[in-house]
């Protein structure tokens, strides 16, 4: 621990392993837990965010605070997440190197505070290519442990590859995707900041390995990375198909998460 956190004596709840405090942030660490944001899920009844195709100008408030950027899809971004915490934001899926300014000048249109934190919710370059980007900008980004594995098994192979069709990637001069820069080991990681609260969660290997959800209990909205997405495109290179499902019925029992319908 740094000489500016201290330990604190109280657990959160049960199971809780470490509490720390830093910069007026409260990060508690957990075990077991959850998955990783191509869908985006508000859970209030009646449960109204349901799968469906985004379009690049499908930019809206999906709670007090909580921001949900559309990816334009044919220059093959994601979409992205912005949590307004009491002195900075989170920025769930960076995408592609391209997507970094568009970005920037939607975070601005929303809110004044700095993006701190960047969270990766999986390897693939469509979420993670704009790391060092971000980096740049005094940002930390993060991702489970998993995450990085990845990216050490298939990078810097797919980053040239990508280089080879995209003048985003080409445009960066680098040789390879940047790690992030902060790896929570685990299956849980939650930041408290002011009243809000932010869970990252690992439910196993899905999509990926290093799948991450992010979930706010209190808002009930969860970014599902592409473990969940909203439309016929996702990709099965790494996934682990057998458990996958099982990853999602941890995410659906989140507690206030209702059942899922047929519909």
């Amino acid at each position: 621990m740094g000489p500016n956190q201290r330990r604190s004596t109280k657990p959160f709840s049960t199971g809780c392993l470490e509490a720390i405090t830093k910069r007026g942030d409260t990060v508690t660490r957990k075990g077991p837990g959850y998955l990783g944001l191509l869908l985006i899920v508000l859970v209030s009844p009646p449960l109204r965010a349901q799968t469906r195709a985004a379009s690049s100008a499908d930019s809206r408030t999906i709670a007090p605070g909580v921001w949900f950027f559309a990816g334009d899809s044919h220059k093959g971004y994601c979409n992205s997440i912005v949590i307004e915490m009491k002195t900075y934001l989170i920025l769930v899926d960076p995408s592609y190197p391209g997507r970094t300014e568009e970005l920037v000048k939607l975070i601005a249109s929303v809110s004044p505070k700095p993006a701190r934190y960047v969270f990766d919710t999986h390897a693939h370059g469509d979420h993670s290519y704009a790391n060092a980007a971000w980096t740049r900008r005094g940002a930390t980004t993060m991702a489970f442990a998993g995450v990085a594995e990845e990216m050490k098994l298939y990078e810097p192979e797919r980053w040239q590859a990508n280089g080879m069709k995209r003048e985003d990637v080409r445009a960066t001069g680098e040789t390879n995707v940047e790690l992030p820069k902060k790896l929570l080991q685990g299956n849980r990681f939650v930041f408290r900041n002011g009243s809000r609260e932010v869970d990252f969660l690992h439910f196993g290997w899905g999509h990926t390995r290093g799948d991450g959800f992010v979930w706010l209990p209190k808002e009930r909205v969860l970014c599902t990375g592409d473990a969940a997405v909203n439309g016929p495109r996702n990709k099965f290179w790494d996934a682990d198909v057998a458990n996958w499902p099982k990853t999602l019925d941890q995410a659906l029992a989140l507690p206030g998460f209702p059942a899922a319908s047929s519909r």
